[in-house]
């Protein structure tokens, strides 16, 4: 397992989870003058209206890892009921599934993100089942090949002869070998959707009663004049690093995790 990968998604976790207690102000809440630079009262200064940046940085990692870790394991689960019962089962079933796979598999992520999120609305849970719609995919067509593989074993093959049911199968004899592989998978499914939430909430389409790390881009890249100073650097800059920051931890940590699903794989990535 990557140690630097999990010691800085680790610092982003404990932040997290912690970010009402240690954020010195509340992230909404306009304290004195705007557009103060950084000091002993506020650490990054304040935005266009007043509000603490570095409180708003502290809750808004918290905002982006619950976006990432549910729509992650939402479209992971999915996806992988899907490639169970296409792969276990096969036939016209399989067929039908695999053809609905490539579907997805077909459309661009990104342009169909944004309009799912622009008909359904804004909110965190709607960028959550937009995400989860259409990244259901490939989390299906990967544990359907691990499933393929599975059921060929002799001891598969023996517990269907000697007649086992079909979900003491699945659950006691292929889905343990393909946990590993769902590991590694739900980790690249939260940094997308990590990178999902962030681009979204910068286009404006995220949910506005919420602070991300998103949002603050979006507020920061709004303001015209972002640029003409040094505002940028203790304004957009943070939250910018941060979402980089989280992005290659939860690389580092999935490309040690696909190293150990499969060895052949030398630390490359899944290929998508």
């Amino acid at each position: 397992m990557s140690r630097p990968g999990l010691v800085i998604l680790g610092i982003f976790a404990g932040v997290a989870l912690f970010a009402p207690l240690v954020a010195p102000y509340h992230p909404k809440t306009d304290t004195d003058s705007s557009l103060q630079s950084p000091s002993a009262s506020h650490l990054l200064g304040t935005d266009d209206v007043g509000r603490d940046i570095l409180s708003q940085l502290l809750v808004g990692g918290r905002t982006s890892l619950l976006v990432g870790l549910s729509a992650g394991l939402a479209a992971t689960c999915l996806g992988c009921l899907v490639g169970l019962v296409a792969g276990y089962f096969g036939g016209t079933l399989d067929r039908l599934l695999m053809r609905t796979v490539d579907f997805f598999l077909a459309i661009p992520r990104l342009p169909l993100l944004v309009v799912l999120a622009a008909y359904l609305g804004a909110g965190i849970w709607v960028i959550v089942i937009a995400f989860v719609l259409i990244s259901w995919a490939f989390p299906a067509r990967m544990v359907r090949a691990q499933v393929l593989v599975e059921r060929q074993k002799a001891y598969v093959i023996s517990a269907r002869l000697s007649g086992a049911s079909w979900h003491y199968i699945l659950r006691k004899h292929i889905l343990p070998p393909v946990a590993p592989l769902l590991t590694a998978i739900v980790i690249i499914e939260t940094s997308h959707a990590v990178m999902a939430e962030a681009g979204l909430s910068f286009l404006g389409l995220g949910d506005p009663t919420c602070v991300s790390w998103g949002t603050i881009l979006h507020h920061a890249f709004a303001y015209p004049s972002l640029f003409l100073d040094a505002s940028w650097l203790w304004w957009a800059l943070p939250p910018g690093a941060c979402l980089s920051l989280l992005l290659l931890s939860l690389a580092l940590v999935g490309t040690s995790m696909e190293g150990r699903v499969d060895p052949r794989l030398k630390g490359g990535r899944l290929a998508r």
